[in-house]
């Protein structure tokens, strides 16, 4: 775990579902996250909403305790448009949605494919002691930061 460490930044999440989205957001941009089968990666996308590249990346997520959803290692390349293409290639289950950028750490997601209409809250605390006394601003139905279903990776796969 040192390797991944020296690499890494640590994040200290928690994640919520809300019946509507907040009044207010900023503009958003849109995400395609891409998790390629087999692996612990993502190649994500982000655009501007009349489709212009505003950055891609490669992201490494490594969970310290395989029991806890809440503090995550996380790694990231930024590539150029032809090692994006070249990644792009390889088998993946694709998720995209709507992020609007609340503040630095606090971010909102409305899901497009293929969890449409889903709207999440995602909070980075930085500190399992933060996280675990994060009480969100905004109105929530559930807190589903330790519910397995509602990382990247699960959300992108296809609804059977």
């Amino acid at each position: 775990m040192e390797r991944e460490r020296k690499y890494s930044l640590q994040e200290c999440e928690r994640r919520f579902i809300l019946a509507s989205l907040p009044l207010d957001l900023p503009d958003p941009v849109r995400v395609l996250d891409d998790y390629i089968e087999g692996t612990r990666l993502r190649l994500r996308r982000i655009e501007s909403l009349d489709g212009h590249v505003l950055q891609r990346k490669l992201g490494h997520k490594v969970r310290p305790d395989p029991l806890s959803a809440r503090v995550v290692l996380h790694t990231s390349m930024y590539l150029e448009a032809v090692e994006y293409a070249a990644l792009a290639t390889l088998p993946s289950d694709r998720l995209i949605k709507l992020r609007y950028a609340v503040a630095k750490n606090v971010g909102v997601d409305l899901h497009e494919h293929p969890r449409e209409g889903l709207i999440v809250l995602e909070v980075d605390l930085g500190s399992e002691t933060a996280a675990e006394a994060y009480d969100p601003d905004f109105e929530f139905e559930r807190d589903v930061t330790d519910d397995d279903r509602f990382t990247g990776r699960e959300l992108a796969r296809p609804i059977a």
